[in-house]
């Protein structure tokens, strides 16, 4: 993401705002979406994936509720009230630790507005599951990289299913909010490459944040705050790992800006 100028949700917002590089790279990572998935390098993703995979369930659940549960006797309410005490209060107390983020109205809020979005993506879906369907679909929220792919599969077979699935939905929503918004601010600019390195650096990010993103089984929304949200332990080991590498890309890309200038 940091070769890529930003996660998938971020260049959502770019190519909202006229950035023909975030576009250029959402449809790369699309590609390399589904390609993870079932083509043709569905076949080793799935057996790097079987190799690398842990057993949560070994240590005793598979969220952090249910470890709390087994380790002090609590009832599954208690110990997911306690955990999302918790953590919500840890992570509160260390974004409004920052000077900078507590004199910042704007990212308060829309930090704020995100999770309700969240919130607001496993109720609808929630509300609209079926299991007497012929193929229930699970409750799901936010996450972007493989809805990058389903987005352009949707716009490929439009005739043969023109309702677009949740997915689709909040992949064009955010696309469609960035441009009313940067048109209406008064931001809107085309922007593109700015030479063929920078070509190359986005289109390789790209091309990781789909192989990645499919592997982790989400992206930094997915997994960083849809996951999350769950309290589940999976997502958290993601969460630290995109933020361990994410630092590991930064201090890689200053080497490389360092070295082309």
């Amino acid at each position: 993401m940091v070769f890529a100028g930003g996660c998938a949700s971020r260049n959502l917002a770019r190519a909202g705002g006229g950035d023909l590089r975030s576009l250029l790279v959402l449809i790369v990572i699309g590609l390399f979406a589904y390609i993870s998935i079932g083509g043709l390098l569905g076949p080793v993703r799935a057996d790097v994936s079987a190799r690398t995979s842990i057993d949560l369930t070994a240590a005793g659940g598979t969220t952090i509720p249910s470890l709390l549960a087994q380790a002090f006797g609590l009832s599954a309410s208690t110990a997911a009230l306690i955990a999302t005490a918790v953590i919500a209060g840890i992570a509160i107390l260390y974004c409004l630790s920052d000077p900078s983020f507590r004199s910042s109205p704007v990212h308060i809020f829309a930090g704020i507005g995100i999770g309700l979005c969240v919130i607001a993506g496993w109720a609808l879906t929630g509300l609209a599951y079926d299991d007497m369907a012929a193929q229930p679909i699970s409750p799901v929220s936010l996450t972007f990289v493989r809805p990058a792919g389903d987005t352009l599969e949707w716009f490929e077979r439009f005739t043969a299913g023109p309702v677009p699935s949740f997915a689709v939905t909040t992949t064009l929503g955010a696309i469609l909010g960035a441009l009313v918004a940067s048109v209406t601010s008064g931001r809107f600019r085309l922007t593109t490459f700015a030479n063929p390195a920078d070509t190359v650096r986005n289109l390789f990010g790209a091309a990781l944040m789909g192989i990645g993103g499919v592997m982790a089984l989400g992206c930094t929304i997915g997994q960083g705050v849809t996951g999350v949200s769950t309290l589940a332990l999976g997502s958290l080991l993601t969460f630290v790992a995109i933020v361990t590498g994410g630092m590991f890309g930064i201090k890689r890309m200053e080497a490389i800006l360092l070295a082309e200038v």
